[in-house]
């Protein structure tokens, strides 16, 4: 029922009116007192793209809503880690909102960004055209390079067209209206940097032929004696070649595509091929007459163009059915069949000779004789020149004649080195030896042949060992793509012989050499077994985001790959460097500690610049820091769950420790890691809950094929055993019942490899846990 009040009812409404608002003010006021959310974030430059990386906290842990502002009218709505492309370059002011709607909080952050990337575009205009079949369609692609915002067609028929490219779809279907040739004009353009440049192409739009007749033709190839291989090429406008119909003019014939038959003349041969289509196509025959090459002519060739020959003559030989060489001292030599051939001959005394060569071809029934005068000097049958060549980095001296003669493939050769070493055989007119230190060598050679004749020559040689110096270069890149801006390389040798000892013997900074497409390396390395780990530097823009990584993208010492160089052998090694980065979604949790010396210093002592990562529970990175001067690391702003901490020192076998992080238990302050010759342990000490377990004992440790936990409880309650290596891989993760008072739960290790294992007891509600280490024989 609808209530009517007098104009004497208008102040008490007033007053009812305003208390409601003041009571709605004093509850928003209450809400943003109890909510606290917090805007931020990061950012990095990456090529031409900025990254921004949000940072925002929120205490109620409501669901947060973002606005961005990126200072060069471009807005983005929502999202927490943007990517954003600046059209130029300049200082940006950028802010971030961020609204919890249902707790009624605001933040804003606002940083400036200075982008300045040096944009190195040059346009260059190109297309090509592709024709549909039996259509008027022709689509045309860009080929240019190097152009951002617009290009734009004029197709030859008063159409035009532009479009923005900043998808960089570049090609274009374009219908004309008839068959015919068209001007097509191509512009490309980049506003920014001002290129510009245009193309100018002809096209021809070819009315195809009938559709329903096929066209045939023949080609072929001459394969010599009387071979020839035939191709048949046929098309049937819209239908397809059913079949192939060859007669080689001599009542032979094939229904193969490409026949190849071998004729017994010459020629002419009238060849005919007869096409026949599939459906509707219409048949097509085509005829064409061959003649084969002759191979009649004489051809040859010495083996140099002086016709004064030392000892002997080598003459090249065209293909032949039939052949016959006089080599004018009553030497002939004939072969049938004959293909390509190198034919030497030797003289047994010097002077002129008349050398003639006949060829046959009983193919074509023709022959041809040619015969010319060579000058042939008095054989020499022994002759012991030679020549020393020392090899680059060794002691090995190479030796040989120093020209042929008569006896050269028959002779008894005697090669004495000087040190002891003689080295003999039939046709050795070539050898090598390898000396054993420095010195100076008088090697003879000493040739006797069964002319009846010796020949000996000595020679001093100067040996001395020159050690090849050896260089390590690599890349350090941080997406396998583009190299570190600021980083430390770390050289580690490994002596395999010393309980396999870890040496840091050497370390650089990384420099770009655009040159070899590295920027790191090192010279003089001498001989030994390595491994190389790279580490961004604390100036880099990506610090704290990719991990310091062993050659080639591992995180650990123990699970890098090593490699040898071997002075004298290895010139250049390389060894590239992919940094992995660690994912952190961010959240409220905290874990920190302290690493301290163990019995290798005064035991306590704070250990700075130590290595601390920190993993998911799936193995994953997360993130990483350093230990200060007092020895503390902290993680901060990390998400709830549970982290592996592991201590990375190259040499060392590490224990991680292993804390899970929960709305109940968000902080954890004293991780508590030692730092000793031995190797690095971690602890968690933590209290023990008022109703969990008052006395422990683990045995026996070491274990065989069973463990056995002594534990006295203060009340039943459940719990849960969980072990994991000493890699942080989850071994075994058993749920048990703890009863009130003593008892013993027997663990089964039978199936566990032998090793180093960590054993956490926890209660169900998260309030206590207790760690142990033990050791499977």
């Amino acid at each position: 029922m609808k209530k009517l009040y007098k104009n004497h009812d208008l102040p008490y409404m007033l007053w009812l009116k305003n208390a409601l608002l003041f009571a709605l003010l004093i509850f928003c006021l209450q809400q943003n007192a109890n909510a606290s959310c917090k805007a931020g974030f990061t950012y990095t430059i990456l090529n031409n793209e900025v990254i921004f990386k949000n940072t925002s906290t929120n205490s109620s842990g409501n669901p947060l809503k973002y606005f961005w502002n990126f200072g060069d009218d471009l807005l983005n709505y929502d999202g927490t880690d943007i990517k954003h492309r600046y059209q130029s370059n300049g200082d940006f002011i950028v802010t971030l909102n961020v609204y919890d709607t249902i707790a009624n909080c605001h933040s804003i952050y606002t940083d400036t960004v200075t982008f300045n990337f040096v944009y190195t575009y040059n346009c260059k205009a190109d297309f090509e055209a592709y024709f549909y079949a039996y259509t008027l369609d022709v689509a045309f692609c860009s080929k240019s390079s190097n152009y951002l915002y617009t290009y734009y067609w004029d197709f030859g028929d008063s159409i035009t067209t532009n479009k923005n490219d900043t998808s960089r779809k570049t090609c274009r279907l374009h219908t004309y209206n008839n068959y015919g040739t068209y001007n097509v004009c191509h512009v490309v353009r980049d506003s920014i940097n001002g290129c510009f440049d245009t193309i100018y192409k002809q096209i021809t739009i070819t009315k195809p032929a009938d559709l329903d007749s096929c066209k045939a033709d023949i080609s072929y190839n001459d394969n010599g004696k009387g071979q020839v291989s035939f191709q048949a090429h046929a098309t049937c406008g819209r239908w397809k070649p059913a079949n192939y119909f060859w007669d080689f003019g001599n009542g032979d014939t094939s229904t193969l595509l490409n026949p190849t038959y071998s004729y017994t003349t010459g020629g002419p041969h009238k060849v005919m091929l007869v096409v026949n289509g599939s459906g509707a196509a219409k048949p097509d025959t085509v005829v064409k007459y061959i003649m084969l090459n002759s191979n009649c002519k004489a051809v040859y060739y010495l083996q140099s163009d002086r016709l004064k020959i030392d000892y002997g003559v080598q003459i090249y030989l065209r293909p032949s059915t039939k052949f016959e060489i006089d080599f004018g001292d009553g030497t002939k030599i004939s072969k049938l069949n004959g293909k390509d051939s190198t034919i030497w001959h030797t003289y047994i005394n010097g002077g002129i000779y008349t050398i003639c060569y006949k060829r046959y071809d009983t193919l074509f029934k023709c022959g041809d004789t040619v015969c010319f005068d060579v000058k042939v000097n008095q054989p020499v049958w022994c002759r012991s020149n030679f020549n020393t060549v020392p090899t680059s980095y060794s002691r090995q001296i190479n030796v040989g004649i120093d020209s042929a003669f008569a006896g050269m493939y028959n002779s008894f050769y005697e090669w004495n080195f000087g040190d002891g070493v003689i080295d003999t055989g039939i046709g050795k007119s070539v050898t090598s030896h390898l000396y054993a230190k420095d010195s100076t060598y008088k090697i003879t050679l000493k040739v006797i042949n069964t002319k009846g004749c010796t020949s000996v020559n000595s020679k001093f040689v100067v040996v001395k060992y020159e050690k090849r110096p050896c260089e390590l270069r690599g890349r350090v890149s941080i997406d396998n793509i583009n190299l570190a801006d600021s980083a430390i390389v770390y050289l580690i040798q490994l002596d395999d012989s010393i309980n396999h000892t870890l040496t840091l013997i050497d370390s650089t900074v990384v420099v770009n050499d655009t040159s070899r497409n590295t920027n790191y390396k090192f010279t003089d390395v001498p001989t030994g077994k390595y491994m190389v780990k790279a580490a961004l530097a604390r100036n880099s823009q990506f610090f704290q985001i990719f991990f310091p990584t062993y050659y080639a993208t591992y995180l650990k010492w123990n699970d890098a790959n090593s490699f040898y160089i071997i002075n004298g052998y290895t010139e250049l090694y390389y060894a590239d460097i992919n940094l992995k980065i660690g994912t952190n979604p961010g959240g409220p949790g905290f874990i920190g500690g302290k690493i301290s010396a163990g019995a290798n210093k005064k035991e306590g002592d704070p250990v700075e610049n130590i290595q601390i990562m920190l993993f998911d529970a799936d193995k994953n990175p997360v993130t990483y820091t350093y230990s200060d001067a007092k020895g503390n690391f902290k993680f901060e702003n990390i998400a709830l769950g549970t982290y592996e901490i592991y201590t990375e020192v190259i040499g060392l076998e590490t224990n991680s420790g292993f804390v899970t992080i929960s709305q109940s238990n968000p902080r954890e302050e004293n991780v508590q890691v030692t730092v000793s010759s031995k190797g690095i342990s971690t602890s968690i000490p933590f209290k023990l809950g008022k109703e969990f377990l008052q006395e422990t004992m683990l045995y026996p440790n070491p274990a065989h094929s069973n463990l056995y936990l002594e534990a006295n409880v203060k009340k039943a309650q459940n719990a849960e055993i969980l072990i994991y290596d000493m890699t942080g891989r989850k071994i075994s993760d058993q749920h048990i019942c703890l009863l009130q008072g003593n008892q013993i739960i027997n663990i089964d290790t039978d199936n566990f490899p032998a090793g180093a294992y960590m054993l956490m007891l926890k209660n169900a509600l998260g309030e206590a846990e207790l760690n142990y280490k033990f050791i499977k024989n």
